[in-house]
């Protein structure tokens, strides 16, 4: 971060080209490719969830477990971010057509989905490749909780602020 600007720096402005003839060419208007799709929830039209992964194509599924922990279980961020996850499909590291998942989901979770057909492929508890999220929660009072994924640099701490 910028000092106490708020800014973030992050290198993916590297996708652009100053040759003019290359698709990502520096041009007004241009975007490079960016697989970073954070979200912004809200309640009653002000923001009450931030929200966001890497983990390119498997993305929508960590935001989808993370919104599901958050809202239908009513987790606190650093409890939803530590849970078990999978990645159905492909990955840059893994190019089977595979459901990916951690280790620590239980037995009973492996054997249901291997009776029903899928084709498993154990990965360790807190892989990276399942997602490194981070995710921000403000409630009705303006204070705001948050965590970050243990499986990226970061510890799946708590960190709260007061309106």
């Amino acid at each position: 971060v910028v000092g106490d600007t708020g800014i973030l720096w992050q290198n993916r402005g590297a996708a652009f080209s100053s040759d003019p003839k290359h698709v990502n060419a520096i041009a007004p208007g241009k975007r490079p490719f960016y697989t970073l799709n954070p979200g912004l929830g809200l309640r009653n039209g002000r923001p009450a969830l931030l929200y966001g992964t890497q983990g390119a194509d498997g993305q929508p599924q960590t935001l989808a477990m993370l919104l599901t922990r958050l809202i239908d279980f009513d987790e606190e961020p650093a409890a939803a971010l530590v849970g078990p996850r999978f990645l159905l499909g492909k990955t840059f590291s893994d190019s089977r057509d595979s459901l990916k998942l951690e280790s620590d989901a239980g037995e009973a979770v492996f054997a249901e989905l291997a009776a029903r057909g899928h084709a498993l492929s154990p990965i360790e508890a807190q892989n990276p490749l399942a997602g490194q999220a981070g995710v921000i929660v403000i409630d009705e009072d303006g204070m705001a909780t948050g965590a970050h994924d243990p499986r990226g640099d970061g510890l799946a701490i708590g960190i709260s602020s007061g309106a």
